[in-house]
């Protein structure tokens, strides 16, 4: 029943606890092998190991190991809540930033601790390490004495075999044998040589000879202190790491290592070894890597003691209480407080952690108070024992007035009646409150501090009267009392005790109450900043609308355009709503020619005690709209709480709309508007509007673009009257009117924002600014890449995205200012100086602009097209560079800006189909082909004359020019592609010694870059003859001696077949090039 109630309760407080920005972090698992070399300011960000027992390699490991570096994982130390201190938790105890990450804000159910990655990083790398304690302070050594003394049952000052193992096991939880007891002796004595330690107490014994020197039978108080202190038996080891992992991770990790079964990890680099561990089933092995080594006793209890009170939970063995307070060297009352506001934010059962072992943790202050406690029942116990027998017996002899109750006073004189050393009235009350919080000790106290394990067990059976152990025992038989000491002191320092306890839970509750109170002022001013720039992250997740604690963000700007995709979430777009691309400015939003908008809202109630709706709201609309109060309506709906269907039920006699726009722009409720100073709505701009509703105050106030519109008072503006929302609302809406009648002035919506919260004239001022930023950083994200940066770097002062168009053709006619600057310096004769100083003044937009850039007419703006006659054969910057190359080594250095700045190197100009190569073809600049050739520009193009750029090459013997588009481009100088003239032909055509010489060479090219046999010596003075002779034979055709046409067939067949033979000749029987495609401008590649 009890498990019932708590869970219903749950399912009213969830709504407190965020969830946003919980979605899993991937991290690649290549990182568990990785280090990052240590230093610059990322190590800066790294806290220091706060260990004061950190050894050298766990603190290098601390700063290169790359989940560190990369922010994965992060140290136990750091774990904390929102506002509130962590607990410095060993060092090499971590946490990932899936399980909990440090960079959430506000109150957030925590998940529970269940699976354990035990990770080291290197296996030859672990190092042994001793967890020696820190220097004791004098109330530490003081409690360390007393402790040794109650211990020393002979009083001689130094403890014998058998003390020694009641201290070892006090101190340590340890149940040494006779042969390590041996060894610990003898490692003080001359005679007896040191033996293997046991590294923790979990650990095997190690095995040693029988005979041990007698030289030392003892141990002196300062020799067991260093025995203690020096961390003997807790061994752990350097390079090794505990990680708590979220759910899905050790999912993941544990599928991994399924598949690495019996292989390395990382085949090839360091021996890693992973096994994960379920910490809610005592530390259990699930799964590990071949090569994984088990950790030591000791240190795998601190890791699983440490993450389960990180888990909240309250039960814990005395061993595992010891191994907490030692782990956790802090004042109790910080430890209450991490416990307190940890446990707060988990789905526990209420339960008391006073009626727990866990109250120990709370009330101990160190491990040394653990020790004397012990020391104290042990001597307690032992002294019964000798004196009067059994516990029983005992309770009943100290109990003098016979209540049932040992009182301070009481327990004071048995414990002088025992003979316990060093006694104080301090030390009674250590005893008595180590125990019980009440000022006495009950028979069920007296039981479980003295009365250990199963001997608690037969002191209830030997009790000669069978009550149970909450009550004492009836008298059995008459035994002498001891009479009580120090009542009165006793009783005072009692009372004293109680009122400090009492301040410190004042304390501890007001802390608590000041750090939610922080943690609530953090998420606060986070969620409603002053900068509001959590608007901007929620772009960047899945998540529409964007819920947090104080408010739901509904984003339009996300639909795909034409549809109603991308909309948000928890919203009924009803009539003509559409995503699209608005105006010149191309900013993303929806827009509606008919219709209305209704969105649900997460938020339930707030205002006064028994209110059942939202009262207090502040509502924030980005919009446009196409016309005010035209089409014969003289006011639109704004905001309306109900009646648009069967379901959104109105209060009687409410407005048909509770926030509406008259036609002069005015927003206003209950038939009030604003002065004529105010400002109102304009028609074609975006606007942004808050309206902030305080049904308390009966108050409606409006803002327009930051600037308040109107303050409205009104009683009927009252608490859950028809201002207060039911979960949902419309925007635009009208309950005397149908939306699908005709009129409706169109609507572009960018986006909706409710807080459950009023804001303030300063806060609807910034997230206003901040909904003008989203809008002009949208406008200047549709303008082309280029010009991005420079708009951004003005965009602060834009007052409207007309204003960014503005600016932005203002930029576009400087940088167009410039191209024809530089078209017009680099025309022959080219101006070498106009040209540099141009360049200088180059920005990367201009240039850009520059790279896209075609003449065009001065007078009429259209294209101004270059004949391929007329140099440079094209009308961008790139032909003109191009041209210039050979004259002017400057304007290769623009021709490469202009490519890398995504000028197009196939561009063709509108009338003479050529090419930038063409022009530098022409123009004779190896230096320009080759960068347009590197820049993939395709050789093989033909202008609108049918000439490639090679054939251009050989006509005007630029014979450096023509072999590099043979070497470099691989063109086939053979090929007569689209009709046009092979560029060996040119070169015959041509003749004289300069073209058979480039002849000759591009053969030689030609036959290394296509694989084609050059051609025999002599062959083209024997292929011009048949040329001849083939010419003759059709001019005898011509005058019909033998009958003009069979003549003609035996002439054509004879050239054709002389043709062919001169193709084998020349080819050596591999055939004639291959064609290539002529290019139009049609299939020309657009940018």
């Amino acid at each position: 029943v009890e498990k019932d109630k708590e869970i219903l309760i749950e399912k009213f407080v969830d709504r407190a606890y965020l969830r946003e920005g919980e979605e899993p972090t991937s991290w690649a698992f290549s990182t568990l092998a990785e280090r990052r070399e240590p230093g610059g300011e990322d190590e800066a960000k790294l806290p220091p190991p706060t260990a004061s027992a950190v050894g050298e390699a766990l603190k290098n490991d601390l700063l290169t190991l790359a989940p560190f570096r990369d922010g994965s994982f992060y140290r136990a130390s750091q774990y904390r809540l929102t506002q509130r201190s962590p607990l410095p938790f060993p060092d090499y105890l971590c946490v990932t930033r899936n399980h909990h990450n440090l960079d959430w804000v506000g109150e957030r159910r925590l998940k529970n601790a269940v699976m354990l990655l035990e990770w080291v990083p290197s296996v030859s790398a672990l190092e042994p390490l001793s967890s020696k304690a820190g220097a004791l302070s004098e109330v530490q050594e003081r409690r360390l004495r007393n402790a040794l003394s109650l211990l020393d049952n002979g009083g001689a000052g130094r403890l014998s075999r058998k003390e020694l193992r009641e201290v070892l096991r006090s101190a340590e939880d340890l149940q040494l044998s006779d042969a390590e007891i041996d060894a610990l002796l003898g490692e003080h004595g001359a005679s007896t040589p040191p033996l293997p330690r046991r590294s923790s107490p979990g650990d095997a014994p190690p095995v040693v000879s029988s005979t041990v020197s007698a030289a030392v039978s003892a141990l002196s108080f300062d020799e067991l202190r260093e025995v203690l202190i020096s961390g003997r038996y807790r061994q752990i080891e350097s390079g090794r790491f505990f990680v708590l992992l979220s759910l899905q991770e050790a999912e993941t990790i544990r599928c991994i290592l399924h598949l690495k079964t019996g292989q390395p990890l990382f085949p090839g680099g360091p021996d890693v070894a992973l096994s994960l561990r379920c910490i809610p089933a005592g530390n259990r092995l699930f799964d590990s890597s071949f090569n994984y080594k088990p950790h030591t006793s000791y240190q795998g209890a601190v890791a699983h003691n440490c993450f389960r009170f990180i888990d909240s939970v309250m039960h814990y063995a005395p061993s595992e209480l010891n191994v907490l307070l030692r782990s956790l060297p802090v004042p109790p009352i910080e430890r209450r407080l991490f416990f307190s506001n940890v446990v707060q934010c988990r789905r526990r059962l209420a339960k008391n952690w006073r009626e727990t072992p866990l109250s120990k943790i709370f009330t101990l202050e160190d491990e040394w108070s653990m020790l004397k406690q012990r020391a104290q029942a042990v001597r307690v116990r032992e002294a019964i024992k000798t004196r009067i027998g059994t516990l029983h017996d005992a309770f009943i002899k100290f109990d003098y007035d016979q209540n049932g109750l040992l009182s301070p006073g009481e327990i004071y004189g048995a414990l002088e009646y025992l003979n316990v050393p060093d006694l104080t009235p301090n030390d009674v009350l250590f005893f008595v409150r180590s125990i019980s919080t009440k000022g006495h000790l009950t028979y069920a106290n007296f039981m479980e501090l003295l009365a250990p394990g199963a001997e608690a067990d037969d002191e209830a059976t030997a009790a000669e009267a069978g009550g149970s152990l909450a009550a004492p025992p009836p008298l059995g038989r008459q035994l002498s009392r001891v009479p009580p000491k120090g009542e009165k002191e006793l009783e005072e320092m009692l009372k004293v005790a109680s009122s400090e306890e009492t301040a410190l839970e004042l304390t501890i509750k007001e802390t608590l109450a000041r750090q939610i109170a922080e943690a609530q002022k953090a998420l606060d001013d986070m969620l409603v900043g002053s900068d509001f720039a959590w608007m901007q992250q929620c772009r960047k997740r899945t998540h529409n609308p964007y819920r947090s604690r104080t408010c739901c963000y509904f984003d339009f700007t996300r639909g795909v355009t034409g549809t109603r995709e991308g909309a948000p979430l928890s919203i009924q777009a009803v009539g003509a709503w559409t995503a699209v691309r608005q105006g010149d400015a191309r900013v993303p939003c929806f827009r509606c020619t008919a219709g209305y908008m209704v969105l649900r809202i997460p938020f339930v109630k707030n205002g006064p005690a028994g209110a059942t709706k939202l009262n207090q709201y502040a509502l924030t609309i980005h919009f446009k709209i196409a016309s005010v109060g035209l089409d014969g309506y003289k006011k639109r709906g704004l905001l309306t709480t109900g009646g648009w269907d069967q379901f959104a039920k109105f209060e009687p006699k409410s407005d048909v709309a509770q926030v509406q726009y008259n036609e002069q722009g005015q927003v206003g409720a209950f038939e009030s508007f604003a002065d004529g100073d105010a400002p109102t709505l304009s028609p074609n701009r975006w606007h942004a509007v808050t309206i902030s509703v305080d049904t308390v105050a009966n108050t409606i106030t409006t803002y327009i673009d930051g600037e308040m519109a109107t303050v409205i008072k009104n009683d009927r503006a009252s608490k859950d009257g028809q201002l207060g929302l039911m979960r949902q609302l419309a925007l635009f809406y009208r309950r005397d009117e149908s939306w699908r009648t005709e009129g409706h002035p169109t609507v572009y919506l960018r986006s909706a924002t409710l807080h459950t919260s009023t804001l303030e004239a300063e806060q609807v001022k910034s997230e206003h600014a901040m909904l003008h930023t989203l809008l002009i950083e949208d406008a200047c994200t549709a303008v082309p890449s280029y010009m991005q940066a420079p708009l951004r770097a003005v965009s602060g002062t834009f007052e409207s995205t007309r204003a960014l168009r503005r600016e932005l053709h203002r930029q576009l006619r400087e940088a167009t200012d410039t191209a024809l600057a530089l078209w017009t310096a680099l025309q022959p004769p080219v101006s070498e100086n106009d040209v540099a100083v141009l360049m200088g003044g180059l920005l990367p937009h201009t240039l850009a602009v520059c790279a896209r850039w075609r003449l065009r007419d001065e007078s009429t703006g259209e294209l101004a097209p270059v004949d391929e006659s007329v140099p440079p054969h094209g009308e961008t910057l790139l032909h003109a560079c191009a041209f210039a190359g050979a004259s002017c080594a400057i304007a290769n250095e623009l021709l490469e800006q202009l490519l890398h700045a995504g000028a197009f190197a196939n561009r063709r100009g509108e009338l003479s189909g050529c090419t930038a190569l063409h022009a530098a073809a022409s123009g004779g600049s190896t230096a320009a082909c080759r960068l347009l050739l590197g820049a993939g520009c395709k050789p093989e193009v033909l202008s609108s004359g049918r000439r490639s750029a090679l054939w251009i090459a050989c006509h005007q013997g630029l014979g450096d020019v023509a072999q590099l588009l043979v070497r470099e481009g691989g063109v086939d100088p053979y090929a007569a592609s689209g009709g046009g003239e092979a560029p060996m032909a040119v070169l015959r055509r041509v003749g004289g010694e300069a073209a058979n010489a480039l002849h000759a060479k591009l053969d030689k090219l030609a036959m290394a870059t296509t694989g084609m046999l050059a051609a025999p010596a002599g062959c083209w003075d024997e292929a011009k003859k048949k040329v001849e002779e083939a010419e003759t034979a059709k001019e005898k055709a011509r005058r019909g001696l033998d009958g003009e046409k069979m003549l003609s067939q035996k002439v054509e067949a004879a050239k054709q077949q002389q043709l062919e033979q001169m193709k084998k000749d020349l080819y050596g029987g591999h055939g004639g090039g291959s064609d290539r495609l002529f290019m139009s401008n049609e299939d020309e590649e657009e940018e």
